[in-house]
């Protein structure tokens, strides 16, 4: 975010770390932010053995402010369970950073709490949503994934790839970190990031769908593609499966 190197950033954010070398040929300094990069430290710690300094998250808000969202961001939370109670996924909604709930609030006022407007999204939500450069509107792509339907979960996954691709092309600190985040979303469901069948319907936006269809949704695209109240269908699949 400050479009600095790690040894500039910490200079800058630790200037009592570091100290001109005898030599003049730069800097002596730790190097703590290299480490953060490679995740061979953890930035909650100070690396000073001073556990009342502040940590390097909460100092480097006050020079990129916004920076320590993604550390406290409840997609973490969404990560590491792989069962979330509905009664867990309402206290996540209600951890939601402000770019993302103010979204939800405005585009559904009259929902009851920040869950039931995950619950009332449609497509063009899902769509706007997907365009939120902000770690939180990827939590409740997955969210609604998990909770709404099937069809749920073969339209967000569309979407979860959509805002990944706009983060990476329009937030340069993101950018350093997606080939991480991406293995860890994998992990978590392994059809996210992979290849898909594609239909589209109409003039609806292209939905991806999970690769194996069951005999009756195939079947039902299969009358879809004859009925004369389709207007267009671009999608192959083979009903002896």
């Amino acid at each position: 975010m400050l479009g600095l190197d790690f040894a500039k950033i910490e200079r800058l954010i630790n200037p009592d770390c570091a100290a001109p070398r005898d030599d003049k040929g730069g800097y002596r300094q730790p190097q703590l932010w290299r480490k953060y990069g490679r995740g061979d430290v953890s930035p909650f710690g100070n690396g000073h053995g001073d556990s009342k300094r502040p940590t390097a998250v909460v100092v480097a808000e006050q020079y990129a402010p916004g920076s320590s969202d993604i550390f406290h961001s409840p997609l973490w939370r969404i990560l590491k369970t792989r069962q979330l109670t509905k009664t867990e996924a309402k206290k996540i909604c209600e951890k939601l950073a402000d770019p993302v709930a103010l979204y939800l609030r405005q585009r559904f006022p009259n929902a009851r709490s920040l869950w039931f407007a995950v619950l009332k999204m449609d497509v063009d939500a899902l769509k706007d949503l997907s365009c939120i450069c902000h770690v939180d509107a990827l939590a409740v792509l997955l969210l609604y994934r998990k909770y709404i339907s099937w069809y749920a979960e073969m339209l967000s996954a569309n979407y979860v790839e959509q805002w990944f691709q706009m983060m990476v092309q329009s937030d340069q600190a993101f950018a350093v970190v997606a080939s991480r985040l991406k293995p860890l979303l994998m992990n978590h469901d392994a059809r996210l990031f992979r290849p898909k069948l594609e239909i589209q319907l109409g003039g609806s936006l292209p939905v991806k769908t999970r690769p194996r269809m069951t005999r009756a949704w195939t079947t039902y695209l299969g009358v879809l593609a004859i009925s004369s109240s389709c207007s267009s269908i671009g999608v192959e699949f083979d009903l002896r499966e």
